[in-house]
């Protein structure tokens, strides 16, 4: 009897453990099938944002601009989203983690595309309207090359009218106080650059080739704001201390201009003025104010 009663605890006991198996091997599969799951639903995600930043990808090629600066800039962020890419591709396990991160740098890439087409855009059309400016140019050359021919002008008079369509005058001057990714900006706590824009239009009365353009920007005490190095150039037979330097080739074609000084903390608040100097000559100024 006492017998019996041992192998039915026995049994008893087998079935409790075969149940717990069961159980926990069923627990398993079920995690497991989850965890699968989950797992294809990222890898999904993943491919739509690799989808996403392919179609990126095109649209930063398709923006071309001369401006070197603005290239500079979209090959800057060509270069993160081929980053991204690969990245993705490599990326064996996902998390959701790594996703969101993913679609927040997708975002502000397509924001930032929208802003950099704006550009492109507005500097074609800049293109475009300095080319009718040139036909214009070149109407009103010929209305006075007439009126020299039929006034019979002296050699001196003739060459004042030489010299001044040989001279290189920049279009579209303008100086102001910008931040890290070079959008202007007012208070002097922001700022972190002075950036100088211009564009120099076709000429083809002026010499081509390699050309010196500095920028001198006077504070509102009369300090002229010196560059890193505090070099000076020639003006006037004087040697004086510049802001910014740049050297240009021209070639008789619309070029468009940028330079950029960063702020040494030197800056002050108050009215500012930029002057333009090629050749020992001022072509342009303007002004902008810091608050």
């Amino acid at each position: 009897m006492e017998k019996k009663r041992n192998n039915a605890g026995y049994i008893a006991a087998i079935v409790v453990l075969a149940l717990l198996l069961i159980g926990g091997s069923v627990m398993y599969f079920q995690e497991r099938n989850k965890n699968n799951e989950i797992q294809q639903v990222l890898e999904d995600e993943k491919q739509e944002l690799t989808t996403e930043l392919e179609s990126l990808s095109a649209e930063y090629d398709k923006l071309k601009t001369t401006n070197d600066t603005l290239s500079y800039e979209l090959e800057i962020e060509k270069a993160k989203i081929e980053k991204m890419i690969t990245e993705l591709k490599q990326t064996k396990n996902s998390s959701y983690a790594q996703i969101k991160k993913y679609k927040d740098e997708i975002a502000s890439l397509k924001a930032l595309v929208k802003e950099y087409s704006f550009q492109v855009d507005s500097l074609n059309m800049l293109s475009l309207q300095l080319a009718e400016e040139k036909d214009l140019y070149k109407e009103e050359a010929e209305k006075k090359t007439a009126v020299v021919d039929s006034l019979s002008m002296t050699n001196e008079e003739l060459q004042k009218i030489v010299s001044r369509a040989s001279i290189l005058e920049p279009m579209n001057l303008e100086a102001y106080p910008a931040n890290r990714r070079n959008k202007p900006v007012r208070r002097l706590g922001w700022t972190r650059k002075i950036k100088v824009d211009f564009t120099f239009p076709k000429n083809p009365t002026v010499e081509k080739g390699a050309k010196d353009v500095y920028v001198v920007i006077t504070r509102p005490d009369d300090v002229i704001v010196s560059n890193p190095l505090g070099e000076t150039f020639e003006y006037n037979d004087e040697q004086m201390t510049y802001t910014m330097k740049r050297t240009i080739y021209y070639e008789n074609e619309v070029l468009p201009v940028s330079l950029f000084w960063d702020n040494d903390k030197s800056l002050i608040k108050g009215q500012y003025k930029a002057d333009i100097v090629l050749d020992g000559k001022v072509i342009g100024s303007t002004s902008f104010r810091i608050k």
